[in-house]
C-alpha cells in the first residue's frame, strides 16, 4: 500500500483509485506506482533506469525531473544499499522506491510520526536528502581513529601494520568522496531545473543541506590526505628498515672480504712453509682477528653501523 500526503498528514492510499499524477505527493514501490505508468504521467524505462544505476542522477523528460537518491548501507556505510527515484513536477512529488527492508524502513522513519515532513514537497524532499547522510560523521570520527591508530602503531608495534588495513581505509573514503560529488552535482541541477523542487520558504535549509554536504567531502578529502600520509610514512620506514638490512649485509661482506682476498692470494698460488710451524694457527686466527677489528673500528669511526 503506498503512501499519499493530502490535507496536511499522510495516510495509506490505493493508487489504482488515483486516476492521475498531477498534483499528487506520494510514497510508492515500483510496482505500486503501476497505474501512473499508464496513465503515462511518469516513464516507467525512466525510473527502472534511475533505479539500476548505483549513483545519484538526476534527468529530465518531458515536464518530468527523475532524481536518483542513494542510500548508503547503514551498518557498513562504504557500500550501497538502496536507490530512490524521485519523480518532480510542477506541483507533484512522486517517491519509488523497490520495496527492500532499508526502503521500508527509511520510509517509516520519514513519513508517520514527524510532523516536520508533514509540511510540503520541499520540506518532504530535504528530509529524504537529509536521511542519506545519517551516521556519516560518525563513520568519518571512527575511521579518522583508525587512521591515528595505525599512524601510532608504526612508532611502536610495526608487526600488526601492513598495507592491506591502509587499503581498507582508502577503499572506504573512495566511496564517501564519489557518494559527496555525486550528490553536489544533483544538488545543483535541482537548483537549475525547470520546476524547481525547493520553494523560498525552504530555500535557506537547502541551502545548509548543501553546505553540509560540500562539509562532509572536505572532511573526506582531509582524511584521504592523513591516509595518504600514513602510507608514505609506512613506505618510509619499510625502506628504512630495508636499508639497515642491507647495510648489515654490505659490513659483513667487507668485513670479511681481507680475509677472503688473503686466502685466495696467498694461500692458492705461494708455497706456505707455515703448514710444519707450531705457531702458525695461532698466527693466522691473530692476523685475521686483528683484520676484523680494525675493519669495525673503521665503519665505527665513519658511523657507518
Amino acid at each position: 500500500m503506498a503512501y499519499i500526503h493530502a490535507k496536511g498528514e499522510w495516510r495509506k492510499f490505493d493508487l489504482k483509485n488515483h486516476n492521475t499524477g498531477e498534483n499528487l505527493v506520494c510514497i510508492a514501490s515500483l510496482d505500486e506506482a503501476e497505474t501512473l505508468y499508464k496513465n503515462d504521467f511518469i516513464d516507467k524505462t525512466s525510473i527502472r533506469q534511475c533505479l539500476r544505476r548505483k549513483a545519484f542522477t538526476f534527468e529530465h523528460l518531458n515536464i518530468i525531473d527523475y532524481i536518483g537518491v542513494l542510500f548508503l548501507d547503514r551498518e557498513s556505510l562504504n557500500t550501497v544499499g538502496e536507490k530512490f527515484c524521485i519523480c518532480s513536477g510542477s506541483k507533484s512529488l512522486i517517491i519509488i522506491h523497490e520495496n527492500t527492508d532499508l526502503a521500508n524502513m527509511i520510509i517509516n522513519e520519514l513519513i508517520p510520526e514527524q510532523a516536520d515532513v508533514q509540511t510540503g514537497i520541499s520540506k518532504l524532499f530535504i528530509s529524504l536528502m537529509e536521511k542519506t547522510i545519517i551516521g556519516h560523521i560518525e563513520q568519518h570520527e571512527q575511521i579518522e581513529d583508525e587512521i591515528a591508530l595505525l599512524e601510532n602503531a608504526f612508532l611502536t608495534d610495526r608487526s600488526n601494520v601492513g598495507p592491506d588495513r591502509i587499503l581498507v581505509l582508502q577503499k572506504k573514503l573512495l566511496v564517501f568522496k564519489r557518494f559527496y560529488e555525486q550528490l553536489q552535482y544533483v544538488l545543483d541541477d535541482i537548483q537549475e531545473a525547470k520546476y524547481n523542487l525547493i520553494d523560498e520558504d525552504n530555500m535557506r535549509l537547502y541551502t545548509l543541506f548543501t553546505r553540509r554536504i560540500e562539509r562532509l567531502l572536505r572532511n573526506v578529502l582531509v582524511l584521504r590526505e592523513y591516509v595518504t600520509q600514513v602510507r608514505e610514512s609506512y613506505e618510509a620506514e619499510t625502506d628504512i628498515s630495508l636499508n639497515r638490512i642491507m647495510r648489515l649485509f654490505t659490513v659483513v661482506t667487507v668485513i670479511f672480504m681481507p680475509l677472503t682476498l688473503i686466502v685466495g692470494w696467498y694461500g692458492m698460488n705461494l708455497k706456505m712453509p707455515e703448514y710444519k710451524w707450531i705457531w702458525s694457527y695461532p698466527l693466522v686466527i691473530s692476523i685475521s682477528l686483528i683484520v676484523v677489528v680494525l675493519t669495525i673500528v673503521f665503519f665505527k669511526k665513519n658511523k657507518w653501523f
